[in-house]
């Protein structure tokens, strides 16, 4: 029983974490994309693109976020990154 609950509260874990997007990855809107490209530190949008299946991919935008250059090689959080 407690192997089940431990290996239920990972997968969970492992789905919200899961759901931003880095670089290239598809979304809907643009809190899908992570704030910040983990490589190049530059803030990702939700930018149109004919060969996704939701025609919409997370690529770098125009905008840049002092937070993502500040914190070199992670996603962000769009609660907490001001935009």
């Amino acid at each position: 029983m407690k192997l089940s609950i431990a290996t239920t509260i990972t997968l969970l874990v492992a789905l919200a974490t899961a759901t931003l997007r880095g670089l290239g990855g598809e979304c809907r809107k643009a809190n899908d994309c992570c704030p910040c490209d983990t490589g190049s530190k530059r803030s990702l949008g939700c930018v149109l693109d004919a060969t996704s299946t939701t025609h919409y991919r997370c690529q770098i935008s125009g905008r840049d976020r002092t937070w993502c250059s500040h914190n070199p090689g992670q996603c962000g959080d769009w609660s907490t990154i001001n935009t």
